[in-house]
């Protein structure tokens, strides 16, 4: 048996879920504002992209998304 099939959490304890939800926020108010915070929008997203590669990269859990399916 695969050690890994029980590993899963709740989305909420996702970094790579707070990340993006933040990432959001943040590309929200710059389009509010037009204008980029300290450095320009595409390259935000680069640097978001790359944030996500090495989180997925070193995640081990499973995320749930809905928590009545959830295995106990």
């Amino acid at each position: 048996m695969d050690n890994n099939t029980n590993m899963q959490k709740g989305y909420w304890k996702s970094k790579t879920f707070w990340v993006n939800l933040i990432a959001i926020v943040a590309f929200i108010i710059q389009m509010f504002w037009n204008k980029d915070f300290i450095i320009p929008v595409e390259i935000q997203g680069a640097i978001l992209a790359f944030i996500n590669f090495v989180l997925r990269w070193i995640t081990k859990e499973e995320i749930i998304w809905d928590t009545r399916k959830r295995k106990r």
